[in-house]
């Protein structure tokens, strides 16, 4: 058995003794080198709300990029964004993948993503009380990420009453 194979088939062990589950996915061996090393994936997270402020009963759309800054190809890339606050689901549409929603949280499979792609991923609500909905967003992939602190986006949006008219009642 040559030395790199002897040395890969004992890292292997290792990965299955520590509980890895799969070999291959997140490690790459480079051609060139005889080192090991880990494939990493930045993902990040932006997002816009549209209008903001909004009016109770009116549409609110917030608009969530999910990101690969790279290097290597992301797998698995899930984004979980959560709502809190007075509101009703309209739809959850990404631009790849599948979303589902329950217990305030639209949870997206996105699929994989290429060092530099992006999907989005707009979410519809209608506001139901004044004050405001804070929404939250959390992406992740199956490689290592580098930077996790741009895997998260929280937006503050102020939901307004109805109407800004003034009533006045007079007694005779």
């Amino acid at each position: 058995m040559s030395r790199k194979l002897k040395g890969l088939v004992s890292f292997a062990v290792l990965l299955l003794f520590l509980g890895a589950s799969t070999i291959g996915t997140a490690w790459a061996m480079p051609s060139t080198q005889g080192n090991l090393q880990i494939a990493s994936a930045d993902i990040a997270v932006t997002k816009t709300a549209s209008p903001s402020p909004v009016q109770v009963g009116s549409n609110l759309t917030y608009s969530i990029n999910v990101a690969n800054n790279g290097p290597a190809s992301a797998t698995g890339v899930t984004l979980a964004d959560t709502i809190v606050g007075g509101f009703t689901l309209v739809s959850a549409t990404p631009s790849q993948g599948t979303c589902s929603f329950a217990s305030n949280i639209v949870s997206c499979a996105l699929g994989s993503l290429a060092n530099g792609a992006s999907a989005t991923v707009a979410v519809v609500v209608t506001p139901t009380l004044s004050g405001s909905l804070v929404d939250i967003a959390i992406a992740q992939a199956t490689e290592n990420d580098p930077n996790p602190a741009n895997n998260v986006a929280t937006l503050n949006t102020t939901v307004s009453s109805t109407s800004g008219a003034d009533l006045m009642i007079t007694k005779t």
